[in-house]
């Protein structure tokens, strides 16, 4: 296990060593070199340390199962592909946490959707994410490791797409009984968190905003409001909406509550947030994130 400390303010080296095992090794993180950002430069610096075939990119804030990892490679192995990537258990917490978190496994079920996704090479369909990407070394370095993400805001995604685009062959998989994460405390980290992603995964395209923006009311909203009025086609719509919703929500454990009464409030949030990074990270071009400021060119 290699532990990279990016040059963190609460001891995590001096905890990651207090640990007596050899098979854990602390990186000092360097400082960031111009023209990176900081989390892919963390995980280049990692790279260079490690030595395995296998490579697992793993953020800081991950739970894993003991068996996790033997599942993992037994999975990688079987479908001798390149790349896996974990989809977690999202734990969530809160009124907002539970109306906004599920959009996440929604996009990656409903309009991506995965079972597409892992059957073709196509880099755009590629589907990364840190709660585990694990990479064959040789793969990795085919397609540029890091430093051909040196300054991806999703350099988890993109490093999925890098695979596929050095033809390479990636898989996604539900993981969520044996991975977990809490990826934001309330509504304040997660507007702010995806403010940041939001419009980087449409490829900072004002095009592609605009109809996500536009299918976003138009499909999730605007049912909604019909409906209260009596229109039966806006009535099956929000019908259709609210069982996919219970299905999907079924299958990952989330709260049915939620699934039932939120779908409302969960995509008004999230025009929120794609409205507000088109904003900030597009016209303003400002990156905030972990108290660092970046242009987003």
């Amino acid at each position: 296990m290699i532990v990279v400390d990016d040059r963190s303010a609460d001891d995590t080296a001096a905890i990651a060593r207090s640990f007596d095992d050899p098979r854990l090794v602390v990186v000092d993180g360097a400082e960031t070199p111009p023209g990176w950002l900081g989390k892919p430069w963390a995980l280049h610096e990692g790279s260079r340390v490690a030595r395995g075939e296998l490579l697992l990119f793993v953020d800081a804030d991950i739970h894993y199962e003991p068996r996790t990892l033997r599942a993992a490679i037994a999975h990688f192995e079987r479908h001798e592909i390149d790349m896996l990537s974990l989809i977690p258990h999202f734990e969530m917490r809160g009124f907002w946490e539970n109306v906004a978190m599920p959009m996440l496994p929604m996009f990656a079920v409903t309009l991506l959707p995965l079972w597409i996704s892992n059957r073709t090479k196509i880099a755009a369909l590629a589907v990364g994410g840190g709660p585990g990407n694990l990479v064959r070394r040789d793969a990795y370095e085919r397609a540029g490791g890091h430093e051909a993400l040196k300054d991806s805001v999703i350099d988890d995604v993109g490093i999925a797409r890098a695979v596929r685009r050095a033809g390479g062959a990636t898989e996604c998989v539900l993981a969520d009984r044996l991975v977990s994460v809490r990826m934001y405390h309330g509504a304040r980290e997660i507007l702010d968190g995806f403010t940041k992603n939001a419009f980087a995964a449409m490829g900072r395209s004002y095009l592609l905003a605009a109809i996500s923006i536009v299918a976003n009311i138009l499909t999730e909203i605007v049912p909604y409001l019909l409906a209260i009025t009596g229109d039966p086609f806006a009535i099956a719509a929000v019908a259709v909406l609210t069982l996919t919703r219970v299905i999907v929500f079924g299958v990952l454990r989330f709260r049915l509550d939620s699934a039932l009464f939120g779908g409302p409030l969960m995509s008004g949030f999230w025009l929120v947030i794609t409205i507000r990074s088109v904003w900030k990270t597009g016209f303003r071009r400002r990156l905030e994130w972990r108290g660092r400021v970046y242009d987003p060119r």
